[in-house]
């Protein structure tokens, strides 16, 4: 049996005019494209086989991740990842000022980088996500760009949550954590400039790049931003968290 999920007894994001008077907590400027687990799911059984974002964008397994209705942390819905799942989508992020940021339960599934993104290659990729750190302790983690996957020194357990953005401005990428901004690196190289799809999960071809926490939002905005709008965006991303906000 297929059921999705329905917001207001409609069918969302992306087919209704009045999208903006049903979603009204995301900053607008800049906001290209946002996966919300309260919308647009389409589930078999418990398995994610659609998930829309706000503009239509089609994510589909792959693998299916599994929908979980309400979390004991916050409970709102999520989408649960187990390391080998992932959902494909056809949204290409481009090389530019951008801000992706998502809200998330960290589960501590695996002791290798969960990152979801994109990525072609070494010099080709955005990827944002946690890593484990000594102590038994996971870290946010991003790698853009050339960089190797870093990581901002904040430490999570399993069932924490948290609101995980990376800010690329110019030649530079900050990654910050239920606002504010962390740690800052340079990059080279590109992300997005051969065309790889941004997936809500990882890559099975691409090892250690598999996502395993839970995703309950993930928008993607794209120019210029300035600090008071990023910190507005990330206390809106924290209201599909709240524990993380």
């Amino acid at each position: 049996m297929s059921t999705t999920i329905k917001l207001n007894g409609v069918n969302l994001p992306g087919a209704h005019p009045n999208i903006s008077s049903f979603i009204s907590a995301l900053p607008a400027k800049g906001l290209q494209e946002y996966w919300l687990a309260s919308e647009g799911v389409t589930t078999s059984g418990s398995d994610v086989t659609e998930w829309l974002g706000f503009t239509g964008t089609e994510a589909k397994p792959g693998v299916s991740p599994e929908f979980i209705a309400s979390l004991p942390e916050t409970g709102l819905p999520g989408v649960d990842y187990n390391g080998s799942e992932a959902l494909n989508t056809d949204y290409h992020l481009e090389t530019g000022d951008c801000y992706v940021v998502m809200a998330l339960r960290v589960d501590a599934k695996s002791n290798d980088p969960a990152v979801l993104g994109q990525r072609t290659g070494g010099s080709d990729k955005f990827l944002l996500g946690t890593e484990p750190h000594t102590g038994g302790v996971f870290r946010p983690s991003y790698g853009v760009g050339d960089m190797t996957i870093v990581q901002g020194v904040q430490d999570f357990d399993a069932g924490d949550v948290c609101v995980i953005g990376v800010h690329v401005s110019g030649s530079n990428a900050s990654i910050r954590v239920n606002n504010a901004s962390l740690r800052t690196e340079s990059f080279g190289g590109t992300f997005g400039a051969e065309g790889s799809a941004f997936n809500l999960g990882g890559d099975s071809t691409l090892p250690a790049t598999m996502f395993n926490d839970t995703l309950a939002a993930l928008a993607i905005y794209t120019g210029s931003l300035t600090t008071g709008e990023l910190s507005e965006i990330d206390k809106a991303m924290g209201a599909y968290v709240p524990a993380g906000a």
